[in-house]
This record gives C-alpha cells, sequence and structure tokens, in this order.
C-alpha cells in the first residue's frame, strides 16, 4: 500500500512539472517578468538534495547555480544534472561563514524544523545578507501556520516567538513575516523592492485539513542603498 501511494504521489509530482505547476515553476516565470536579465544572475542553493525538487526547475533561468548539501550521497546525482555547476558536500550552516563569493539569488529552502542545533532558516540571518550582490532575490522556505500544534516542541516554537517578535509562534500572517524580514534587510542595508508568497503544497486550501503545516516560499526582490 505504502509503496503504491509513493508512485502515484510521484506521477502526480511528474505531471504537475510537464503542466508547470510546481512551486520553483511558478516562482521563476515570475522572476522573469519582473527581471529581464535573470539569466545573468548567478545563484546558491543551499539545500540542493539531489536537485530534483527545486533547482532543476531553475536550469531553464539560469546557468550559473552553485549547489551546496551535506549529504553525500547526493552528490553523484547532481554531478549528472548540473555538470556545469560547483558542488560542495558541506554543512551550509557552517560554511556560509567560510566564502565571500556574492550571488544575486540565493535558496534557503531548508527543513521547517528544530534540528541539529538549528531551528529553520534563522541562523542564516543576518549572514546571508553579506553575500548577496547589489540586486538580488532570497527565496526562504516559512511556515506561516501550524495546524498541528502537539508535532512541534516548545524549543521550537520558543525561537520562532524570538524571530518573528510574536506571542503566537503558531499563525504568523503575510505582512508580519514581510515586515520581519524587511528590519533585518534594512538593517543590512538592503531594501525590499518587491516580494510575493508561492505555497509549496499544491491546492492547500483544499487540503489543509490533513496537513501539519502551511509551508510556502516567500520570494524577496532586494536592492542595496
Amino acid at each position: 500500500m505504502e509503496n503504491k501511494l509513493v508512485n502515484i504521489r510521484r506521477k502526480i509530482f511528474s505531471l504537475r512539472r510537464k503542466a508547470g505547476f510546481l512551486p520553483y515553476q511558478r516562482i521563476f516565470k515570475r522572476l522573469k517578468k519582473n527581471i529581464p536579465d535573470l539569466d545573468s544572475w548567478n545563484a546558491l542553493d543551499l539545500f540542493a538534495g539531489d536537485g530534483n525538487q527545486s533547482t532543476i526547475d531553475m536550469k531553464k533561468y539560469l546557468t550559473d547555480i552553485e549547489l551546496w548539501d551535506n549529504n553525500p550521497k547526493f552528490k553523484k546525482d547532481l554531478e549528472m544534472k548540473f555538470p556545469l555547476s560547483e558542488i560542495k558536500i558541506t554543512d551550509s550552516y557552517k560554511e556560509v561563514f567560510n566564502i565571500d563569493k556574492l550571488y544575486n539569488l540565493i535558496l534557503l529552502d531548508c527543513f521547517p524544523r528544530y534540528f541539529d542545533g538549528h531551528c529553520e532558516h534563522f541562523d542564516f540571518f543576518p549572514r546571508v545578507f553579506e553575500l548577496m550582490k547589489d540586486e538580488g532575490v532570497l527565496v526562504i522556505m516559512t511556515m506561516p501556520l501550524i495546524n498541528k500544534k502537539h508535532l512541534f516542541n516548545t524549543e521550537h516554537m520558543e525561537l520562532r516567538k524570538k524571530f518573528y517578535n510574536t506571542e503566537n509562534p503558531f499563525s504568523i500572517s503575510l505582512n508580519h513575516l514581510v515586515e520581519t524580514y524587511k528590519k533585518i534587510a534594512n538593517k543590512n542595508n538592503f531594501k525590499i523592492k518587491n516580494y510575493f508568497f508561492q505555497d509549496r503544497w499544491f491546492l492547500y486550501n483544499l487540503t489543509k485539513w490533513f496537513r501539519a503545516k502551511r509551508l510556502g516560499f516567500l520570494v524577496l526582490h532586494l536592492e542595496k542603498f
């Protein structure tokens, strides 16, 4: 039964990709409309995995893509799919402090949990702004809504309270999310030119009754001042 469900999910995923309905496909179509010279940009994916979930959909729009992941098992897949890319098997949380390269586009698509001493993407701030060129985009995996509170521990919620400056870490509005990143950006000499939110889950509003959380990508178009 489990194998059947996995196969069904893979088929649906494949059909969505063919139709252009995957989150990153939607994100990059929109970015291309707003950024005509997007194909000249460089990008860094901090949690590339095998590249199939997200990064592969960037290849249509960018050629200069750097890929990091901490799991050695993904190295061969990444080398095969991205033969011209620099690939690092590394701890991204540490590696960001060991480089001085600048990027136009950075993907913060990390596990939305408290794990291995880190909580979601929080530890990348404000360092990530030091890696941005004068104009760039941050694509941040966010978790604005938690539907099943019992699945999340207290330490995680306390860190969400602190990062987002809120008393309710289970439900954070889009305006509050944007305002949080805007304040950090401004402190690091960046302004948000525009932004949008893209749900990660397919048809979330129709399936939220069984989802533990709402996940989505907050896409911030930034400019240095």
